[in-house]
């Protein structure tokens, strides 16, 4: 099966899906769905959006530790 290619949101997507996150790191499914409208996206790309952003965070998070504990 080929996969779909990546998509590409928009930097004024991102900037609201970021000030979302800002509040609140996870969404209910009735927020998904209105924002998923909103912003003209598939509730399953705002859930993977919110997915990787928090894999993300906890991975910066988790290097920055491991370089402050490496200084230390």
């Amino acid at each position: 099966k080929a996969r779909n290619k990546r998509p590409v949101f928009h930097p004024d997507v991102v900037a609201q899906l970021e000030q979302v996150f800002d509040e609140r790191r996870y969404i209910s499914a009735d927020q998904r769905f209105a924002l998923a409208k909103e912003l003209n996206m598939t509730e399953e790309q705002v859930k993977s959006w919110f997915h990787n952003k928090r894999t993300a965070m906890t991975k910066k998070l988790a290097e920055a530790g491991q370089r402050a504990a490496k200084l230390a």
